[in-house]
């Protein structure tokens, strides 16, 4: 009887090791899996201004490129407020250049002329009479109701 009882309890222990072993196993792989993305991972970054890049996105892109995504990068403004857009456009190639990010997967859209297109549109038409949203009861007023 004390060997039956013997004999239940090590293939019990024995199961349980397996079972652990196993489990382990299968946890490791899945982790190697989750840091091996490689070529099929794609990650595009999107910003409105050169420079946002670096001072809100540098750990995360840096996370990215350290898990192996092909990082893309679309920028919406070439940074020209001070007509220093050629200067921005350069700053922010060689910052993705530091963070990883090859140079062929960074666009720029400077779309100048719509913007003064815009602001030709805007004279012509004269001031307008906008209703602060904090002083709104609704949103009728500001075609959203």
């Amino acid at each position: 009887m004390e060997t039956m009882w013997l004999l239940c309890v090590a293939a019990a222990v024995l199961a349980w090791g397996f079972l652990w072993v196993w489990d382990s196993s299968e946890r490791m792989k899945s982790r190697e899996q989750g840091g091996r993305l490689g070529a099929e991972s794609r990650t595009l970054l999107v910003i409105a201004h050169p420079d946002d890049e670096a001072m809100f996105f540098a750990p995360t892109v840096l996370g990215l490129a350290r898990l192996r995504h092909w990082v893309y990068l679309l920028c919406f403004s070439a940074g020209n407020y001070y007509n220093q857009g050629e200067t921005r456009k350069k700053e922010l190639l060689q910052s993705c250049d530091v963070l990883g990010i090859p140079l062929s997967s960074v666009m720029i859209i400077d779309n100048r002329l719509s913007y003064l297109r815009l602001m030709c549109l805007s004279e012509a038409q004269g001031p307008q009479q906008h209703t602060p949203v904090s002083q709104s009861s609704d949103y009728s007023s500001l075609g959203m109701g």
